[in-house]
């Protein structure tokens, strides 16, 4: 495990920064370890239930002075700013306003509202998805030629769609699908996305004095594309198809609030982006495992992988766990980047250089323990990995079991088992 422990003037950078980094990380004056992260308590020690029971078991205080604490300790249990503004329950009850459940009953009651809020939101947006598609009963008009340049090219033509999923796998393996098998073959430049439906595709009919051979397709220069994002939102505005699912919608925990929902879109991106001089003050603050408050998150969670990885969008980078609703979302995407089939068996911390100056390689385990003692990050107690380990054994035991029952005895079967 990590033996050494670091201090708060080891914190030094190297030449590498981060896009949006403040000037007290680059500059390095400002150590952090456990990013001043408290006891994972929202409510004060000194206005805690307890110290209100040690006052009146003690005595000496005023009637005025023990009601001044009352209300001090009531008003910090149960905060006005409980449920995120917008999901608070129906006026005058505890009723909420996207399920109807009654969230009395409930220990979390803002997690509940706010699950129940983000699920009404994403159904609005599947419907709107779905709308914009083309029907299901309209053929497919994407060019069967394309670059592999086929001898009498034609439409596809297929229509025997019979849900909105049969549609969207037709439109992946026309597209992402052949994308990657012409791009290995050397048809398609890398890089370059095109976009072979009709009108972006034109097929030559020459006539019968044409000496230039059979029909062909031409691609238009405005159908090339040069980023895969560009070529999803053209495939989905101006032909109204897609080869992926309805986009969730994102949770901005800064701005506590639900984006505006964009089928591929850049505008989440942009949002997030003016976002990061308050990403970063926060991680120094508060640390990247966030704050829970009466059930509710308060100060958004951050992973420490996502975070510093430059090659992702800034969506992808600050709103990675921001977006889960669950405690244990959180920890299960961080446990995912450690326990992942293709990495190697050690790594170095993801915070390193930027909040981390211990730059050893640990085993899955020591990073665990690393992430969860200097960064204040929890970890499920198992990895994904182990997990899956421990439940290949129950079965192998359990079959071994069974094999070992029908092996006692005689070979002979009972009437029963005939029957």
């Amino acid at each position: 495990m990590i033996s050494r422990r670091m201090a708060d003037n080891d914190f030094e950078t190297n030449g590498n920064s981060s896009i949006g980094l403040p000037h007290y990380y680059l500059e390095g004056f400002e150590a952090i370890r456990l990013h001043n992260i408290n006891d994972g308590s929202a409510i004060p020690k000194s206005m805690s239930i307890t110290r209100f029971r040690e006052v009146v078991s003690s005595g000496g205080y005023t009637d005025a002075a023990l009601s001044d604490l009352m209300v001090e300790v009531f008003s910090a249990t149960h905060k006005s700013g409980k449920f995120i503004p917008g999901e608070e329950p129906l006026l005058g009850t505890y009723t909420c306003r996207f399920s109807g459940a009654d969230l009395s009953s409930n220990y979390h009651a803002p997690e509940a509202a706010h699950c129940a809020h983000a699920k009404e939101v994403n159904k609005t947006a599947k419907e709107a998805f779905e709308e914009h598609l083309l029907p299901l009963e309209l053929p497919c008009s994407y060019y069967a030629q394309g670059p592999l340049k086929l001898v009498n090219p034609k439409l596809c033509g297929f229509s025997s769609f019979k849900t909105r999923r049969d549609q969207t796998r037709h439109v992946f393996q026309h597209t992402l699908v052949l994308y990657h098998k012409y791009y290995v073959a050397g048809n398609i430049p890398h890089g370059e996305w095109h976009c072979y439906y009709n009108s972006c595709a034109i097929l030559t009919n020459p006539t019968a004095n044409d000496t230039q051979g059979p029909p062909k397709v031409i691609l238009l220069t405005s159908s090339i594309f040069s980023s895969e994002k560009d070529y999803l939102r053209h495939l989905y505005y101006e032909h109204r198809l897609s080869p992926l699912s309805v986009k969730s919608i994102s949770w901005c925990g800064i701005c506590e609030q639900f984006l505006e929902w964009e089928q591929f879109g850049v505008r989440k991106d942009d949002h997030f982006a003016s976002h990061w001089e308050e990403v970063w003050r926060l991680v120094r603050e508060h640390g990247y495992a966030g704050q829970f408050d009466n059930g509710r998150r308060t100060i958004p969670s951050f992973c420490p992988f996502c975070l510093h990885n430059e090659n992702l969008s800034p969506i992808e980078r600050i709103s990675a766990t921001m977006s889960q609703v669950t405690r244990s979302s959180n920890f299960d995407h961080i446990a995912a980047h450690i326990d992942a089939p293709n990495l190697l068996s050690t790594f170095m911390c993801p915070c390193f250089p930027i909040t981390c100056t211990y730059q050893q390689e640990m085993l899955p385990q020591e990073l665990s323990s690393h992430l969860s003692n200097v960064h204040g990050i929890a970890m499920p107690k198992t990895t994904r990995k182990e997990q899956r380990e421990t439940q290949k054994k129950a079965r192998a035991l359990g079959e071994r079991s069974v094999n070992a029952q029908g092996g006692l005895g005689s070979g002979k079967p009972s009437k029963r088992i005939k029957m």
